[in-house]
C-alpha cells in the first residue's frame, strides 16, 4: 500500500513505544542484525477507498498536504468521489 496509508492509518511502520517502554526495547541482540519486512495488502477496492478517506482527513489535519493527496488518489479511484486538491475527503453516510 501506499506510504501515507502505512504512516498514518495502518501503522506498522510507526508504531514505536510509549512511556518508559523506550527504556527495555533497545540494546543489542540478535534482530539487530536481521531484516525485518513488514507488509499491508489491501484486499478490496471498497477498503482501499476507506482507508484513504481516513487517511485523507488525517493527513489534512496534521498539514500533510502531499501525503493526504496519496491518499485521496486511492479515493478517486476505488471510491469514485472526486476529491479537489488540498482537501481531505468528505465524509460518507453511515450504511444502514
Amino acid at each position: 500500500t501506499n506510504v501515507a496509508n502505512a504512516d498514518k492509518v495502518i501503522g506498522t511502520t510507526h508504531t514505536l513505544p510509549t512511556k518508559k517502554a523506550g527504556r527495555y526495547t533497545g540494546g543489542l541482540w540478535v534482530g539487530k542484525y536481521l531484516k525485518t519486512h513488514s507488509y499491508q495488502k489491501v484486499t478490496t477496492d471498497e477498503a482501499a477507498a476507506m482507508i484513504g478517506e481516513y487517511g485523507s482527513r488525517l493527513c489534512m489535519l496534521e498539514g500533510f498536504v502531499g501525503h493526504a493527496e496519496q491518499c485521496n488518489v486511492r479515493v478517486r479511484r476505488y471510491g469514485g468521489v472526486n476529491v479537489p486538491y488540498g482537501e481531505g475527503a468528505p465524509y460518507r453516510e453511515a450504511a444502514e
